[in-house]
Parts: structure tokens; sequence; C-alpha cells
């Protein structure tokens, strides 16, 4: 879809203009006082490229980390343990991706939380990503328990993204700002 195409390339540019460091601070304490958040123990997140909130920082003892790694001839993603002395290894988009043979793999279905990222996002909890497909892929994976999340900057939440049937929303848009609870 080319308003999509258009919308991805502003998006990245005016990521690049944020102070994403002080953004990431006050999503993760907005995640971290989210009920769901605190009750979860499998909690995806991602490695963030390209001036992405940083989620990685949001480590806890008492919780079990996981990041996708993805598959490309199959376009789908697989979820594997992370650690904070976890090694990371560039996939062929420069994406830090779990090492496969030193990481335990989950099934999507184990996690009870799972951090989306996105460039954009609308308040009906719908995100535009990077356009590969794979997160609306492996969102119908997860159990119907698991909480989904957007975090991201204020700024680049609007009032609605063009979506097709496909796309798939989440539960919580989370800004440094606000927190928006999507009901389905």
């Amino acid at each position: 879809m080319q308003n999509k195409k258009i919308l991805r390339t502003l998006a990245k540019e005016k990521r690049k203009t944020l102070n994403i460091k002080e953004i990431s601070r006050q999503i993760r304490e907005n995640i971290k006082n989210l009920q769901e958040y605190k009750y979860s123990r499998n909690i995806l997140l991602y490695a963030p490229i390209n001036n992405e909130v940083d989620v990685l920082q949001l480590f806890d003892g008492n919780k079990n980390f996981y990041l996708p790694k993805v598959n490309p001839d199959k376009k789908t993603l697989s979820v594997f343990s992370h650690k904070k002395d976890s090694v990371l290894i560039n996939n062929f988009l420069g994406i830090p991706e779990p090492d496969e043979e030193r990481e335990t793999k989950i099934a999507p279905s184990a996690l009870d939380m799972v951090v989306v990222p996105a460039l954009m996002a609308d308040k009906s909890g719908f995100r535009l990503g990077y356009g590969g497909g794979f997160y609306d892929r492996f969102l119908p994976l997860l159990s119907t328990n698991c909480t989904t999340i957007i975090p991201i900057p204020h700024s680049m939440l609007c009032t609605e993204l063009p979506h097709e049937a496909h796309d798939k929303r989440v539960n919580y848009i989370i800004t440094e700002k606000e927190i928006f609870q999507i009901n389905s």
C-alpha cells in the first residue's frame, strides 16, 4: 500500500529527531506500572534499531525475557531466551537477534506479554511496522491471555492509520505521556 510506504519514510525521518533515550526511560516506567507487566513472567522484548524505543533495559531478575529471531524464508518469528549477558548477532536486516545455538527456544503461546516494535501507532491499537508482516503472522500464535503492547513516542501516535484485514491490534499503546488501553 503506497500510503503505508510514505508513512514509513516520514516516520523514520521524524524518529531521527527525537530524544529517544529520555523518551525510552519514561516509556519503560509506564510499562513497569502496568498491572499486566507486574504479573507477567515470560516477556518478549525486541532489540531496538534506528532510534526505536529501548525496552531492553526492562530487565528484572524475577522475569524471563525473550527476543524474536526472524526466519526470512518462512517470514516468521521464533522466540528465544535472552539474558543480560546474552550475545546478539545481527541478522540480514541488521537487527540484533539471539544466537539460537546458545539460547532456549519457547513457543509463542508460553508468553505472558509481547512488546511489539512500531514506526507509528494509532489510538485503535493498529501499528505501522516495517512492512515485512512478521508480527502480523506472529500475534495470532499467542495465548488469548497474552498482553500485547506497543511502546512508541507520543509524537508517533496518530488518530488513524491505514490498516488491512490481516493487521492485528494490540492491547496497549504506551507513550512517554500516556497509557492507552485498547478495547477490542
